[in-house]
C-alpha cells in the first residue's frame, strides 16, 4: 500500500477526530476525513479530466483552504 492509500484508509475509518483544522477569520474549522476524501477525489477528476497523470507535475496557485487540499491530496491520488 502507497503513502496516499494509507492516509486515504485512515481518513476512511472513524475515529471521532478531525484529521485537519483550517484557521480563516471565522475561526477554527475541522475537515473530517469524509470530507477530505471527497475533496481529493472531485479534484482527482478535475485534474484527470485536464490530462495529469501519474508522474506528471502539478503546479497549485490556491490560497490555504479546502480547494489547495482537494487539489493537493487529489493530484497526490492520481500519482502526480
Amino acid at each position: 500500500m502507497g503513502l496516499a492509500a494509507a492516509i486515504e484508509a485512515r481518513w476512511a475509518a472513524p475515529s471521532g477526530q478531525a484529521p485537519v483544522t483550517l484557521l480563516d477569520e471565522a475561526g477554527p474549522r475541522p475537515l473530517s476525513g469524509a470530507r477530505l476524501l471527497e475533496l481529493a477525489a472531485t479534484w482527482a477528476g478535475h485534474l484527470a479530466g485536464a490530462g495529469v497523470a501519474a508522474g506528471d507535475r502539478v503546479g497549485l496557485v490556491l490560497p490555504t483552504g479546502e480547494d489547495f487540499l482537494g487539489a493537493f491530496f487529489g493530484g497526490w491520488r492520481l500519482g502526480a
